[in-house]
């Protein structure tokens, strides 16, 4: 069940490389936490597009998904593939809904210890909030020119075995996570990439509804 949601370094060594770029670690990283959060502060929703690339140890292919992403006021989310197949996630609180078009179910966060801690690293992460929460993740952080990179170790047993690491990227223009890596045990990464953000725009709560 949380594989289906889902599918929904060290000081002295100062430079580090993930992919093409080069980034150096954070001399002050409680200074840009305070920048994030003060960017954030007065942000009430999120719209955009995103693209996910699917890249599984077992296949030499990478598969890719297409869909928007809602978020209001911290708690209530939307999470919607239109390609290659439908599929919607909806967080409402401590509800949370699963459509797949064949079926639809739902249930109470706070019944599954973990359901909560993965609906919390979905909003969270999006809004840059899971940077300054110390009891899921250790986090460190590097930047360049252009962006942070955030990179998160689980600290407990459980979300150890969902992902070896995460890693967001956020634009330093506008302080939001541009893109999202999600490092599992066994191998897969998941890359979403967070398309035409739009800020503080009107977002019908009907939306996210629970039935």
């Amino acid at each position: 069940m949380v594989k289906i949601m889902i599918f929904g370094l060290c000081l002295t060594m100062p430079v580090i490389s993930f992919g093409q770029e080069s980034y150096s670690k954070v001399n002050n990283p409680q200074a840009e936490i305070a920048k994030l959060m003060a960017a954030n502060k007065n942000v009430s929703t999120i719209s955009c597009d995103f693209v996910q690339e699917k890249e599984l140890s077992v296949l030499s292919e990478t598969i890719t998904s297409e869909g928007i992403f809602l978020l209001k006021d911290d708690d209530k989310l939307l999470w919607e593939y239109h390609t290659p197949y439908f599929y919607k996630v909806v967080i409402n609180g401590d509800r949370m809904e699963i459509d797949d078009s064949d079926s639809k179910m739902s249930f109470d966060t706070r019944s599954n210890r973990m359901f909560r801690e993965i609906s919390d690293i979905i909003i969270k992460s999006v809004n840059g909030k899971i940077i300054s929460d110390n009891t899921a993740f250790e986090t460190e952080l590097f930047e360049n020119n252009k962006e942070l990179l955030v990179q998160m170790k689980p600290k407990t047993k459980e979300l150890g075995k969902l992902f070896n690491k995460i890693i967001l990227h956020i634009s330093k223009s506008n302080y939001l996570v541009s893109q999202i890596e999600m490092l599992e045990e066994q191998g897969d990464v998941t890359t979403i990439f967070f398309k035409k953000q739009k800020l503080n725009e009107p977002v019908e709560t009907s939306l996210f509804d629970i039935h």
